[in-house]
């Protein structure tokens, strides 16, 4: 299955409807099934069946930047001869999530991700021992103006959502043990059982009720059904990115968030002077002329040819997964701390 196009009605319904709309229930499959009309086992093998044909990701959680841990953009430059040796020690290293070849001089690009800012600057002193390709590029977030909300496939574009900005936090959380376990057995999704929660602890409500406390304060971007555009039939990414005056930033991302052509957009800031651009922005579509259609009618509506940009497409896909957050370590463990740390 490598196509949309190929999906029936029921599974375009239950993509498209429950990547964030995801009943945080005792028995969610039950509940889709009554939405969809049909049986909770046909729900639950659909779901299975498009994970292990890679259409899904996962059923679960995602995080918003920087909330449960810290995370970096980055990216270096590679020589050809050297890049898929590169490539797989970028991919091996348990902190990077997305690793990326894009058409750039900066030609490799990736997500790392740590509990704290302490083991984020560890794994980057460690990727830049291993590679041997100088100082990485280090792209780290300020500013949120359009978060992951899902795809809608039938609009083949990412959900429009109202603009909003958010600086992202110093710190993340402080979690306790408890809710630490909670992270660490949500990073590979949820299994395909009547009551999945119930295999995430040992509480089953405890566990429902602190997705809940997360999802309230905003902690989730959503709960719900991961899609893999790729093998969903949109082969075609690229990253736009562009040099704007860091007051004007704010203004001209909240615009690009609610053209709804994009599936992220965010303000970073670059640890090296030869990087100029501060706005970053996602767009996904069957192919390059698609995805070329997409960003010049951006540049139009938004009003953005006045900024110098660069668009880097996708190349190569080395590695896509959930993050990872390694094995639970305490850090609040009172029955206080536990109540502070649940917001």
């Amino acid at each position: 299955m490598g196509d949309s196009s190929n999906l029936s009605l029921m599974e375009m319904q239950l993509l498209n409807q429950f990547q964030h709309d995801f009943p945080l229930v005792a028995q969610p499959y039950a509940q889709i099934a009554q939405a969809l009309q049909v049986d909770e086992a046909t729900v639950m093998e659909t779901l299975a069946r498009l994970q292990s044909s890679g259409v899904i990701s996962r059923v679960g959680a995602v995080f918003k930047p920087n909330r449960v841990a810290v995370s970096c953009l980055a990216a270096m430059q590679v020589d050809d001869s050297r890049l898929e040796h590169v490539a797989s020690l970028i991919s091996a290293h348990p902190s990077v999530n997305h690793n990326y070849q894009r058409e750039h001089a900066y030609n490799v690009w990736f997500v790392i991700g740590a509990a704290n800012q302490h083991a984020l600057q560890q794994a980057v002193v460690e990727l830049e021992t291993c590679c041997q390709c100088g100082k990485l590029l280090l792209l780290p977030l300020v500013e949120e103006y359009h978060i992951d909300l899902g795809f809608d496939l039938n609009m083949a574009r990412a959900n429009v959502m109202r603009p909003s900005t958010r600086h992202s936090p110093e710190r993340p959380l402080l979690l306790s043990l408890r809710q630490r376990h909670l992270l660490h057995a949500l990073q590979h999704g949820l299994c395909f059982e009547s009551q999945p929660f119930a295999h995430l602890g040992d509480d089953e409500d405890w566990v429902l009720q602190q997705l809940k406390t997360w999802k309230m304060h905003d902690v989730m971007s959503r709960f719900g059904v991961v899609l893999r555009h790729h093998e969903l039939g949109y082969r075609a990414n690229a990253m736009l990115v562009l040099n704007v005056p860091a007051q004007r930033c704010t203004e001209v991302g909240r615009r690009i968030a609610a053209s709804g052509m994009v599936s992220l957009c965010y303000q970073r800031k670059s640890n090296l002077a030869d990087w100029p651009y501060q706005l970053f922005c996602m767009l996904h579509g069957k192919d390059r002329s698609d995805v070329q259609a997409s960003i010049a009618q951006l540049l139009v509506e938004c009003e953005l040819h006045s900024y110098q940009h660069a668009v880097l497409f996708s190349q190569r896909r080395f590695k896509q997964c959930g993050a990872h957050y390694g094995a639970p370590t305490p850090t609040i463990t009172t029955e206080q701390g536990e109540h502070l740390a649940c917001v």
